[in-house]
C-alpha cells in the first residue's frame, strides 16, 4: 500500500512543480503605465470600446515606451518551450482541480491593440517599421493592419515600405498593403497608376480592394477614369459598386459613366445605391431624369440597411432634397467595426454646409476615433 501511495504523490509532486514553473513564467512581469500593467490595460480598453480614447491616452503619454509595448505585443508569439510547458500543464491540470491556460491568451487581443496604436501616431509608425521585416507571416499581416490604423500623419514614416509590398508573392499581403495605402493616403502620383492594374487583377478581392482605394485617393480621371467605367461590369458586385462610388468622386469630369451607371439601378442592393450617390455627385438633379434612379433612391431611402441609406441620403444633399433621418445614420454608422463605414460618415458629416449643432457633436467624436484617418477627415473639418 505504501508503495502505490509513493508511486501516486511523485508524480503528483512533478506536476505541481511543473505547475508552479509555468505560472511563474506566464505571469513574467509586463511594464507598468500608470499603475498597470499593460496587459490590464489592453483588457479593460477590450470591455470598454466606446471609451478607446482615454486607454489609448494612457499609451501616448507613455510616448516611446508606450508605443513599443504595444507594437511587440501586436507580434508576440509564445515561444516552443513556455508551449510545451502550458501543454504539459493542461494535460494534467484537470486531475488536480486547476484552471486551464490559454496557449497564446493575447492572440484575441490583436484587434483592440492595433487600436490603440493607431493613438500613438509617429511613435507607432517607428515601431511597426522596425518590426515588419523580421515579423513572421501572420505577424507581417498584423503590422500592416496597424498600420491603417494611423492616418495620413504617419504617411511620411511607413509609406515608403508599403508600395514594395504591392508586389508580395503572398495575396493577403498585398490586400492588405492596398487597405493601408489608402488609409495613410501615401504619394498618390506614384501609388494610383499602380492600383490602377489590379483592377484587372483575377483575384476578385484583390479588385475590391483597389477599386475602393481609388474612391479614396484624389480622383485623378486622367489615370483612371476609363478603368473605372470598366470596373462597372465587374463580375463581383463589390467591385462594382467600388467603381461607383469612385466615379461619384470624380464627379462631371466622370459623364461619361452616367449611362453605365444608370444601369446598375436594378443591381444588387449596395451596388444599386451605389449608383444613385454616384450618378447625383456626378449629374446633380439630371440624374432624375435617368429611368430608374427616383425609384431605387426611394426605395434605399426606405430600407433598414443603415450604410445604403447614407449613400442615398448624400444623393439627397446633392439634389437638395430632404435628409430624413441623417443624424441617426451617422450616429450609427459611427460605432461601425468596419473602419470604411466610419470614414464614409464622416465625410457626409463634412459635406453639411451650414453644419447642424448634431453634426458638430458627432465630429468632435470622430475626432478622439482610434483610426487616423477618420481623426484627419473629423479635425480638419472641426477647423474649417
Amino acid at each position: 500500500m505504501a508503495a502505490s501511495r509513493t508511486n501516486w504523490i511523485l508524480p503528483a509532486a512533478a506536476v505541481v512543480v511543473f505547475v508552479a514553473v509555468v505560472a511563474v513564467l506566464v505571469a513574467a512581469r509586463e511594464p507598468r503605465f500608470e499603475g498597470r500593467t499593460g496587459g490590464e490595460w489592453i483588457v479593460s480598453a477590450s470591455q470598454d470600446p466606446d471609451n478607446l480614447a482615454q486607454y489609448g491616452a494612457v499609451f501616448v503619454r507613455a510616448q516611446a515606451t508606450g508605443a513599443s509595448f504595444l507594437a511587440r505585443r501586436l507580434v508576440a508569439d509564445p515561444p516552443k518551450w513556455k508551449l510545451r510547458l502550458i501543454s504539459f500543464y493542461n494535460q494534467h491540470a484537470p486531475k488536480l482541480g486547476l484552471r486551464h491556460i490559454q496557449p497564446n491568451p493575447g492572440a484575441g487581443q490583436k484587434p483592440i491593440i492595433r487600436k490603440l496604436l493607431g493613438y500613438c501616431g509617429d511613435q507607432a509608425a517607428l515601431e511597426l517599421n522596425k518590426l515588419l521585416t523580421t515579423a513572421s507571416m501572420p505577424n507581417r499581416l498584423e503590422i500592416i493592419r496597424a498600420m491603417a490604423e494611423l492616418g495620413p500623419d504617419a504617411a511620411p514614416i511607413v509609406g515608403p515600405r508599403l508600395p514594395p509590398l504591392l508586389s508580395d508573392p503572398l495575396d493577403s499581403v498585398v490586400y492588405e498593403t492596398i487597405t493601408a495605402l489608402a488609409a495613410v493616403g501615401f504619394d498618390p502620383a506614384a501609388v494610383v497608376p499602380r492600383l490602377i492594374p489590379f483592377l484587372h487583377n483575377w483575384d476578385s478581392r484583390a479588385r475590391v480592394e483597389a477599386s475602393y482605394a481609388l474612391g479614396v485617393y484624389a480622383p485623378m480621371p486622367e489615370l483612371t477614369l476609363d478603368p473605372l467605367i470598366a470596373a462597372l461590369a465587374d463580375t463581383n458586385q463589390v467591385v462594382r459598386a467600388n467603381a461607383a462610388r469612385a466615379l461619384g468622386y470624380i464627379g462631371k469630369p466622370a459623364a461619361r459613366a452616367l449611362e453605365p451607371l444608370a444601369r446598375l439601378l436594378k443591381d444588387d442592393a449596395l451596388v444599386s445605391a451605389r449608383a444613385v450617390e454616384a450618378m447625383a455627385m456626378i449629374a446633380g438633379n439630371k440624374a432624375t431624369e435617368q429611368a430608374g434612379f427616383t425609384t431605387a433612391h426611394a426605395t434605399h431611402l426606405a430600407s433598414t440597411d443603415r450604410y445604403n441609406q447614407l449613400m442615398v441620403l448624400r444623393a439627397s444633399r446633392r439634389l437638395s432634397w430632404p435628409t430624413p433621418g441623417l443624424e441617426e445614420v451617422c450616429s450609427h454608422l459611427l460605432r461601425s467595426q468596419s473602419n470604411w463605414q466610419v470614414w464614409e460618415a464622416v465625410d457626409a458629416l463634412t459635406e453639411l454646409e451650414p453644419r447642424p449643432a448634431w453634426a458638430e457633436r458627432l465630429l468632435e467624436k470622430a475626432a478622439k476615433h482610434s483610426n487616423g484617418l477618420v481623426r484627419t477627415k473629423a479635425r480638419t473639418a472641426l477647423e474649417r
